[in-house]
């Protein structure tokens, strides 16, 4: 999207279809919108925004929807709004090559209530394990922070991130990275959130 106005729609600014998507955004503001300003299907990445600019929507977040990502490689990059999970968004393949979540340095994510990031595992038919992978770097000056979508936060207002028994140790890092008010009581037989 290049030089494109997204203003008074009914419902989001901009909404994605599942699939292992790259949007660049340049000089296009999302103002107005009655619900979110982007909603992303996991496995949707922002690889480029220069301009982008978002003001009077339903809140001023990034959406991101509950669904699996069962190939790939997807990133949350920093783009200056949070991104916010509405439900459980879960990185987890049968078999095969591990779909890989990066988490960028200095990013915030909002976690809804009850919500978890569930890495290679999943809860259908009680937690089936299966590859999936992690990397969330952050930096000292630049830390990663997770943390509930609620204005007055408390323990337990989401769920967890939980490592699988198929997450990959290989590439799965959890560095200078801020979890707070998880614990839910959403958990998966044979594993806890961190």
């Amino acid at each position: 999207l290049t030089n494109v106005t997204l203003t008074a729609n009914g419902a989001d600014g901009l909404f994605t279809n599942p699939g292992n998507i790259q949007v660049t955004v340049n000089n296009s503001p999302i103002t107005n919108n009655a619900g979110y300003p982007l909603n992303l299907h996991p496995g949707t990445s922002l690889v480029s925004t220069s301009g982008l600019t978002t003001s009077g929507n339903l809140t001023e977040v990034i959406a991101v929807r509950a669904a699996t990502m069962s190939s790939g490689t997807w990133t949350l990059n920093a783009l200056g709004l949070p991104y916010r999970l509405l439900g459980d968004v879960v990185i987890w393949a049968p078999s095969g090559a591990p779909p890989t979540l990066t988490l960028a340095p200095g990013i915030t994510v909002e976690m809804s209530p009850g919500a978890s990031l569930i890495i290679g595992a999943t809860f259908a038919g009680g937690g089936n394990s299966g590859p999936g992978a992690l990397i969330a770097q952050g930096t000292a000056t630049n830390p990663i922070t997770v943390t509930s979508a609620k204005p007055t936060k408390a323990p337990g207002d989401w769920g967890g991130i939980v490592l699988g028994a198929g997450t990959d140790p290989t590439l799965t890092v959890l560095a200078y990275c801020l979890l707070e008010y998880g614990g839910g009581a959403q958990l998966v037989k044979g594993f806890k959130p961190l």
